[in-house]
């Protein structure tokens, strides 16, 4: 039973990730079979499980009973997630009576948590920050949102620039916090300044369109520049709209070191790959014709390029491919 209901799970999974909720809501019979799956994980202590369930059901959002949300924080808890379980803790302590069962429980719980988040969120900000966004998500309509400011805070202070840009999108319009302009601006920009495209967006249309500030036209072209660099199509075609023409070379972004092949390892053998490759509109390393010192390093040099990710070659604020780039690969024992 416990297969079927992780194979359910999964596809229901598979099916969020490529729909949108609001055009395709979880029907009645679908949230009774998750909330008796959370349920029936709940009383057999199946952390995972009740994990799996609480997500989906978090997804389509208030779908899950408010007196499950203490066991979902203690789920994330024992899995050592304590930013997702400090979120759900703190989601449940705001609707409980002191009286309720499991207030105390998940009031000392959280306590404890609060002092393990600033490590936590240091050394995994990625983590600390989704947490953020989901608490952001699931109380926005509730006002409930200090959970996800100060997560957000510790995320941005450990250089995260998605938590930066949370930031300043909770102080432009006022949650938790007093509208301040100021900061808003100075957290985007420091978001964009860490190549996050949304907040070069942001602030290309509060320039453009003088929301909350100045109007300037000629900052809102260039954080529109900085977003179309940072390869997103949006700023490439406002800048096209405003009849700015904007072009650059296709340029990597992140490199995937290849992996030694054994059979050259064992011999000591060292050498060298000469790569020429394509780069696609997307970014991606397509065409790879390689030449090396031994043909025991082509395989693995290959299997390094296609997982590069580029920047495409813009043109006038529209990405196109570009043809014949080259690179080389090296092959060293240390």
């Amino acid at each position: 039973m416990r297969i079927i209901s992780i194979v359910l799970i999964s596809l229901l999974l598979t099916l969020l990730v490529v729909t949108d909720a609001r055009s395709h809501p979880l029907n009645n019979q679908g949230v009774q079979y998750l909330r008796t799956d959370m349920r029936n994980s709940i009383s057999k202590e199946d952390w995972t499980g009740v994990i799996e369930a609480s997500q989906i059901l978090e997804y389509y959002s208030k779908t899950i009973k408010p007196k499950n949300l203490y066991f979902v924080g203690l789920a994330y808890s024992h899995e050592n997630q304590p930013a997702m379980a400090a979120s759900f803790f703190s989601n449940f302590l705001s609707i409980s009576k002191p009286t309720t069962k499991n207030h105390q429980s998940a009031s000392l719980q959280l306590e404890q948590l609060k002092s393990q988040l600033p490590e936590y969120c240091l050394a995994s900000s990625r983590a600390c920050t989704r947490a953020a966004t989901s608490d952001f998500l699931r109380n926005k309509d509730k006002g409930d949102l200090n959970m996800a400011f100060l997560l957000y805070q510790l995320s941005c202070d450990s250089r995260n620039a998605q938590a930066c840009f949370g930031l300043g999108f909770m102080y432009e319009n006022g949650f938790v916090v007093e509208k301040n302009v100021t900061l808003a601006v100075s957290f985007y920009t420091g978001a964009c300044d860490k190549k996050y495209a949304k907040a070069c967006k942001q602030l290309g249309e509060m320039y453009q369109f003088g929301k909350l500030i100045t109007a300037d036209l000629e900052k809102a072209i260039h954080y529109y520049q900085l977003e179309c660099k940072y390869k997103k199509a949006g700023g490439c075609e406002k800048l096209k709209q405003l009849g700015v023409s904007y072009s650059h070379k296709a340029r990597p972004i992140s490199r995937r070191p290849p992996i030694y092949p054994m059979q050259a390892a064992r011999k000591g053998t060292e050498g060298s790959c000469k790569m020429t490759f394509d780069v696609s509109n997307k970014g991606r390393v397509r065409n790879i014709r390689a030449t090396c010192t031994d043909k025991v390093f082509l395989r693995n040099a290959k299997a390094s390029l296609r997982k590069w990710k580029y920047a495409p070659k813009v043109v006038d604020g529209v990405a196109v491919a570009s043809t014949v780039r080259t690179t080389k690969i090296d092959f060293k024992l240390n």
